[in-house]
């Protein structure tokens, strides 16, 4: 596997707890993104080297543009 999706679970925590201390006790949905930082995306540090600098640079550009909203991925089941 060259990367993966990887959930920030402690930002998540904390996302929590901060509701929590709000009064807000559930009845929420927690959305994951890079925006917030719940979300990385990460190289596998066995592989990474493979990996043209191009595509990199694709793929940041790509997360970015996820981040900013520029680019819509629909998340609807």
């Amino acid at each position: 596997m060259l990367a993966a999706q990887v959930y920030n679970w402690e930002k998540v925590l904390e996302n929590m707890i901060e509701l929590r201390k709000q009064g807000i006790l559930g009845d929420k949905h927690l959305t994951l993104s890079f925006a917030d930082g719940t979300l990385e995306f990460k190289y596998n540090p066995q592989l990474e080297d493979k990996i043209p600098q191009d595509v990199k640079d694709a793929v940041e550009k790509a997360k970015e543009d996820i981040a900013s909203g520029a680019l819509k991925i629909d998340v609807s089941i």
